[in-house]
């Protein structure tokens, strides 16, 4: 009886131990979330609002976050230009990382008279 329980208590010791150890998708999302915070273009530094206002001329500002990538702090300001989301990533020191433009489907009528 007594051999049962050790059993017992040392799996449940060892799943318990894996589990902290590999966490669980819900502690990896807190730690992301912890990791992006979302700002205003006056909250950036003055190289990276230089860079920002560069590249965003004329275009609508729709989101701006400070994000924490391979431990390096990036800005990322999400804009609207010509009906097209696009992403811009920059450095502390304002420059350019990462452009991306967001893919828009096409409405399902336009699909279908195609």
């Amino acid at each position: 009886m007594k051999g049962r329980w050790w059993i017992t208590g040392t799996v449940s010791i060892v799943l318990l131990v894996t589990m902290a150890l590999t966490g669980s998708p819900a502690w990896a999302e807190d730690e992301q979330q912890e990791q992006e915070q979302k700002i205003t273009m006056a909250d950036l530094p003055p190289a990276v609002k230089a860079g920002v206002e560069q590249q965003t001329a004329g275009c609508t500002i729709k989101k701006i976050e400070k994000e924490v990538k391979d431990g390096q702090i990036v800005y990322e300001v999400e804009i609207m230009k010509d009906g097209k989301e696009i992403e811009i990533e920059f450095s502390e020191a304002g420059a350019v990382l990462k452009r991306e433009a967001e893919e828009q489907e096409e409405p399902e009528e336009e699909k279908e008279n195609d």
